[in-house]
Formats: structure tokens, C-alpha cells, sequence
């Protein structure tokens, strides 16, 4: 079972929503039959990320719902901060700050007590986008540094890449095109080095809004060629 929830997980990070979405429904199927509750609780999770990337709100709350639900049923406290923090990017695509703040916030103190900093770096990283997106700069700045160092510390190249561009997203926003760039090429690299094609389509896109490598962001009063935020928040799976 682990090895199709894997394998899920790798279609997605491909742009293989349709492959991913087929072996998660597998893996939701074989789970219930076999009576798998901790297995179905991480495939839900995973179909209800598919359902959050092709705007299907109320689908992907459904799924989070039932994987938050069996994950306290189980005392999975890693499973539990998972999906609040998944939550939270669904509340952030809603529009609902407030809310996505206060599950970002639960899914931080659930991963810390189950000592998983993976989980806790990931929905920093969120937060940080939230933060920014709200244009309190100097805050996102300080949470991207942490979540950055602890995929540094973990050696997650994927996570970087995630990481480093939102950073960048920052610059970006500031204004600060050299230290931008600088952040995309890195995210580049580090998507590559993790085969994440959907990340490195990404990395590309936001070199391109850059404009002529003399410093001159295009479209900067605009959003005109700019990626929408939800495309760079990591999803939990």
C-alpha cells in the first residue's frame, strides 16, 4: 500500500493528475477493504491535494476532513498536523486569512509535539505566503528563513525549491528583481535535482516575469504573466 501511495504522490509531482488521482482512488479502495485505516487516512489526504489543485474546494475539504478525522482516531499527531495544514491552504485559496492562520498555527504545534519538523517546515512555508500576500513582509520573510533552514537541515531538495521561489515571490514583490532572480535560479536547481517538472514549469514562469536580466521586473504594477500564489504552497501528503 505504501508503495501506491507513493507512487500517487510521485504523478502528482509530475503534472500527472489523472494517473495520481487513478492510484489514489486504488489506494482509498484497498485501504477500506482491508480495513487500512491508517493508509486511507494518508490516500484521502493525497485526494483531496488533486481535488485543492483543480479548484475543487468543498471535494478537498472532504477528503482533509475524514484524514483529520481518522488521524486523531489513530493519535497520529504527524497525520493530524498534516492535514491542518492542508486546511490552511484550502482556507487561504478561500479568501479566509483569519482561519488559515489559526490552522496553520495547529498543524505547527501538532507536528512540533510529534517532533516531525518536515510537516512544520512545509506549513511555515504556507504561512509565509499568507503573510506575504497580505504584505506583511518582514513577518513572511522571518517564517520563509526558518522553513528554508529546516529543508536545508533535511536535505529536502523538493522543498527548497518550494521554499527559495517563494522567497523569491517576495523580492519579487518588493521589488528587489537581483535578489529574485537569484532565488528562482536557485529553485531551479533544486527542483531539478528533486525530477519535480511541475516545480521547475514554475521556477521557469516567474524567470520569465523578470523581464530583460537588466533589473526591470515586467508588469510590476500588474499581475499580468505572474503565477497565482496557490500554484507554490506545498501541500502535505
Amino acid at each position: 500500500m505504501d508503495d501506491l501511495i507513493q507512487k500517487a504522490h510521485e504523478r502528482f509531482l509530475r503534472g500527472d493528475l489523472e494517473g495520481a488521482r487513478w492510484l489514489y482512488d486504488q489506494a482509498i479502495q484497498k485501504s477500506r477493504a482491508n480495513q487500512d485505516e491508517e493508509n486511507l487516512a494518508r490516500a484521502l489526504g493525497g485526494r483531496g491535494n488533486i481535488h485543492a489543485d483543480l479548484k475543487e474546494y468543498n471535494q478537498a475539504e472532504q477528503c482533509y476532513e475524514l484524514a483529520l478525522e481518522l488521524n486523531h482516531k489513530l493519535g497520529r499527531l504527524d497525520g493530524i498536523a498534516k492535514q491542518y495544514g492542508n486546511l490552511g491552504i484550502l482556507y487561504k485559496y478561500r479568501g479566509e486569512f483569519d482561519k488559515a492562520l489559526d490552522f496553520y498555527r495547529l498543524s505547527i504545534d501538532f507536528a512540533t509535539r510529534a517532533n516531525d519538523i518536515d510537516a512544520a517546515g512545509k506549513t511555515m512555508a504556507s504561512m509565509g505566503n499568507l503573510l506575504r500576500d497580505e504584505g506583511r513582509f518582514d513577518s513572511a520573510k522571518k517564517v520563509y528563513d526558518k522553513s528554508i533552514e529546516i529543508a536545508t537541515h533535511l536535505g529536502d531538495s523538493n522543498g527548497l525549491g518550494y521554499r527559495v521561489l517563494n522567497l523569491g515571490a517576495l523580492y519579487h514583490l518588493q521589488g528587489k528583481s537581483q535578489e529574485a532572480r537569484s532565488c528562482y535560479e536557485r529553485s531551479l536547481e533544486h527542483f531539478r535535482e528533486a525530477a519535480n517538472l511541475r516545480g521547475v514549469a514554475l521556477a521557469e514562469e516567474h524567470l520569465v516575469t523578470l523581464g530583460d536580466g537588466e533589473g526591470r521586473v515586467t508588469n510590476s504594477e500588474s499581475t499580468s504573466g505572474w503565477t497565482s500564489p496557490e500554484k507554490v504552497d506545498n501541500y502535505l501528503s
